[in-house]
């Protein structure tokens, strides 16, 4: 089975809309109600970093550290964007992420299966 992504506006409008009330009850859920939402308005620094862990199985709620970007497919081009585009500091940019996440994230614990 293969996901068609390109659908129009209106029609994620419509996806979100169904998703949003269910957003605290899955991970997976959140995730792709951001996704949505990213694809509203211009992609800032901070969604860029957020796809970028999401998309490499990062925890999404803090940005590691340079060697662990650096090693990740899309790392390296983060790090330029950081360092060579805008000039910012690392720490800067994770300090700004970190209130980023606060303001804009519910935090939710995984959900734990027992599989033996």
């Amino acid at each position: 089975m293969q996901l068609t992504l390109d659908l129009p506006k209106y029609k994620w409008k419509e996806i979100l809309k169904y998703l949003t009330p269910h957003r605290d009850e899955s991970e997976y859920v959140g995730m792709l109600c951001t996704a949505i939402e990213m694809t509203k308005e211009g992609v800032t620094l901070n969604q860029k970093i957020y796809t970028f862990l999401v998309s490499n199985g990062l925890p999404p709620h803090y940005l590691p550290a340079r060697a662990v970007i650096a090693k990740q497919k899309g790392g390296p081009g983060l790090l330029k964007t950081i360092y060579v585009k805008l000039e910012l500091s690392l720490t800067d940019v994770r300090n700004e992420y970190s209130k980023y996440i606060a303001s804009n994230y519910k935090l939710t614990p995984l959900e734990v299966t027992n599989e033996q």
